[in-house]
């Protein structure tokens, strides 16, 4: 089964659905993949930059730890505090300068960006699951149960 996210790392509610669909995931790690897509909503002032640093972080192997940390820490998402954050998880930072300078972040994000608006996302999150459109996943027993489903499927 695969679930397409569309997230901001300065939403509250994006970052209780990650820590869910991480402990899903590691329950069910052969039945779930999870995409990643980012949506940094305009009244998040620093989820844009971040949203940039953490697909920089993904040439190194560690965009899911480095967002594991940037939810972790929504209220202190300032340049320079996300840039310590990518630090301190050990990531290489001439080369996740020479990513953000060359605009590959960017370009990623906007890409991303584009595809939600064109598939009318207008709040994070927002879900895919095998294609079709969620506002919310069901909590606990629900959500088993529709991964459940989505597996009998085919999906």
């Amino acid at each position: 089964m695969t679930i397409v996210i569309f997230s901001d790392l300065e939403c509250g509610h994006c970052a209780h659905s990650h820590h869910r669909l991480d402990e899903l995931q590691r329950e069910r790690p052969n039945t779930i993949r999870l995409v990643y897509r980012h949506f940094p909503l305009g009244m998040h002032s620093h989820a844009r930059y971040a949203a940039e640093v953490a697909v920089c972080a993904d040439q190194q192997e560690q965009f899911w730890p480095l967002v594991e940390v940037l939810f972790a820490n929504q209220q202190q998402l300032q340049g320079p505090q996300v840039r310590a954050y990518a630090e301190k998880q050990g990531l290489d930072m001439q080369q996740l300068d020479a990513c953000l300078e060359s605009g590959k972040g960017r370009a990623i994000v906007e890409a991303d960006v584009a595809e939600g608006e064109e598939l009318g996302i207008r709040s994070t999150p927002s879900f895919f699951v095998n294609g079709r459109f969620m506002v919310g996943l069901p909590y606990g027993e629900g959500l088993n149960a529709l991964i459940d489903r989505e597996a009998a499927a085919g999906g």
